[in-house]
């Protein structure tokens, strides 16, 4: 090969062979980026994005408690790229640290940046949090002590949204220069979930990297239990074209008088064209079930001859 072909966008270039290379008019080959190729389903990055949105919720309410102040927590987005694109990202000094999930013995990174770390340390301290200058150092000990407690607060709501249980995450390391921290290789293809926190006046980013070749069990268990809480609604021309094809299926509907207390003797004891004192008044209301579930109260009727039941109301307990 003579030279060399640019992966990153559309070729415009006649094969050297003579051949034209154009399968239509107008149109270009196929594009793909090796480097940052999609790797997650629809239905998983949904799930992921849905789990973590509840995530965020959790962590406004936990870090607010904390810092004693209103803390506002936003997931901004799940992106798939990289390991080193994702490191090449981070600014320097900043905050992260190595976290085992066990017993699986998965690693990931966590990242906290300074311009939003130093505010809720001053909180921790007891000041404001409302200081306009963040300091442009990597954190002293006794800073790594107190920040700890935030990331502890942050991996123990971590966990409970990746399903608790004896799942355990241990910080390993920290480190202030993200080019020191190297978890896996470089083109590793990772999933990256960005945090927006907001202490007062202060904004900054938590960044969560997950190596996807170790944490696809996670992504294919959380799309599979469908934390779909937060997913996208269907559209109403979904939802009509779904009631459509169900419109001709059919349920099964009972009436039910509510339940009334009866000895066991007296049960063991029936007989056919026994009957049975209901202790209440015909005109008493039943329930009406749809495939066992209660859906409706109604009153006994009659209709053309026929038995039926009369709606009172659409809620039944």
């Amino acid at each position: 090969m003579d030279r060399g072909v640019d992966l990153r966008g559309p070729s415009t270039e006649v094969p050297s062979n003579g051949a034209s290379g154009k399968a239509g008019a107008g149109s270009h080959p196929p594009f793909h980026d090796f480097l940052r190729a999609r790797l997650l389903s629809g239905r998983e990055s949904a799930a992921l994005e849905a789990a973590h949105r509840k995530l965020a919720r959790t962590l406004s309410e936990r870090l607010s408690a904390l810092l004693r102040t209103r803390t506002g927590c936003e997931l901004v987005e799940v992106a798939q790229r990289p390991y080193f694109e994702f490191i090449r990202s981070l600014s320097s000094p900043t905050h992260l640290h190595l976290v085992y999930c066990l017993p699986q013995r998965a690693a990931f990174v966590l990242e906290m940046s300074t311009a939003i770390l130093f505010p809720a340390l001053e909180r921790l301290l007891g000041g404001k949090g409302d200081s306009f200058s963040v300091p442009a150092r990597p954190l002293t000990r006794i800073e790594q002590g107190l920040a700890r407690t935030l990331v502890e607060a942050i991996l123990s709501a971590l966990k409970e949204t990746w399903g608790g249980g004896d799942l355990r995450l241990d910080i390993a390391e920290t480190e202030h220069n993200p080019l020191l921290m190297q978890v896996v290789g470089p083109s590793e293809p990772s999933i990256v979930l960005a945090f927006e926190i907001a202490l007062g006046a202060r904004a900054g980013r938590l960044h969560v990297c997950l190596p996807l070749r170790s944490f696809e069990p996670l992504v294919s268990r959380l799309a599979f239990e469908g934390t779909g809480g937060d997913a996208a609604e269907s559209t109403p021309e979904e939802r009509g074209k779904i009631l459509r094809r169900l419109a001709e299926s059919e349920v099964r509907v009972t009436a039910e008088l509510p339940p009334v207390p009866i000895a066991l003797a007296d049960l063991m004891a029936l007989r056919p064209g026994d009957v049975i004192d209901t202790r209440m008044h015909r005109d008493a209301e039943l329930v009406l079930a749809v495939e066992g579930r209660p859906r409706f109260r109604a009153r006994a009727a009659a209709r053309q001859g026929r038995r039926a039941a009369k709606i009172t109301d659409a809620t039944a307990d």
